[in-house]
């Protein structure tokens, strides 16, 4: 099984997100293995986990969508069903007021609980709609991985670097 993230909660518990086989969770000394629903929720390919500030898990799924671990429940969001652009989730990383910061192959999808926003090409700075990477330095600012370059964005000016104005050897 490939190990594809790792991701340590508030109780110290071990996330573990693989190729074909979901999510599995290890407290140093029980292993859980979340074969039921990772079955029910189609979860074959984890791409990312993420913790928020009330020790909920947010497992980004390749091919399968945004899911929310909180205590025993587990709840899908897709494209179908709520703002996700994409279904095709590549990281996921939390903000300091527990905003997701969702990296899809279809742009940058942020979610409050209550509201989406997605960052495209078209509405925004961004530089390119694949995003693999996101990452919130001390002061807020998101830098954002893609293919097109990276992204620098301060809540309200996008920075692009890529290799004609950085040393980056390639966008």
């Amino acid at each position: 099984q490939s190990v594809n993230c790792l991701t340590i909660d508030n109780q110290g518990v071990l996330w573990i997100g693989t190729d074909d086989y979901g999510v599995i969770e290890f407290d140093g000394t029980h292993w859980t293995e979340h074969s039921k629903e990772t079955k029910r929720l189609s979860m074959k390919f984890i791409g990312d986990i993420a913790i928020d500030k009330n020790n909920v898990r947010w497992i980004g799924v390749t091919l399968g969508g945004l899911v929310k671990v909180s205590g025993d429940e587990w709840i899908k969001y897709t494209s179908n069903d709520s703002g996700l652009s994409s279904d095709f989730i590549l990281c996921v990383t939390i903000d300091r007021n527990n905003r997701k910061w969702i990296g899809t192959n279809d742009g940058l999808c942020v979610f409050d609980d209550n509201n989406w926003t997605t960052y495209t090409t078209k509405n925004s700075g961004l530089p390119y709609n694949i995003v693999p990477a996101v990452k919130i330095d001390s002061k807020g600012v998101k830098w954002i991985g893609t293919l097109g370059g990276l992204c620098r964005f301060d809540g309200t000016n996008w920075t692009v670097y890529n290799q004609h104005n950085s040393p980056l050897p390639s966008d």
